[in-house]
């Protein structure tokens, strides 16, 4: 999964080419990773949440057994390192999936100034006869 969010995360990074049709197809390319990277946000929230609820559970356990006045603070600060590389994931997932949709009103953007760029360009043509 690393290597496909890497792959996206490049992607992203990449500038907006000026040519509208370059632009479109980055458009398509766009809708792909939000749709992949909408999976796997699903996926990594699930693998957090299992690890969560398992690591929890041993977790709590084990610190009430070693240290009975253990606050709070303590115990979730133990729960979010257990989970920090899924938590990362999860993150960065979600990042990418709002990254390339706010890439996508971009490029909307870019299309419609095109298209009255193209209008204003023909209705000022000059008049030849």
């Amino acid at each position: 999964m690393q290597v496909e969010l890497e792959t996206m995360q490049t992607f992203l990074e990449m500038p907006v080419s000026e040519e509208l049709s370059l632009v479109v197809e980055r458009g398509k390319d766009l809708t792909v990773i939000i749709a992949r990277s909408s999976y796997l946000m699903a996926e990594t929230k699930r693998t957090l949440n299992e690890k969560l609820q398992s690591e929890v559970m041993m977790s709590l356990r084990e610190i009430a057994r070693e240290t009975p006045f253990a606050t709070s603070r303590t115990v979730n600060a133990l729960i979010d390192s257990l989970c920090r590389e899924e938590r990362f994931i999860y993150e960065w997932t979600e990042r990418i999936n709002r990254t390339a949709t706010h890439q996508i009103e971009f490029i909307r953007t870019l299309i419609s100034l095109a298209k009255q760029e193209l209008y204003n360009n023909r209705s000022i043509e000059p008049n030849t006869h």
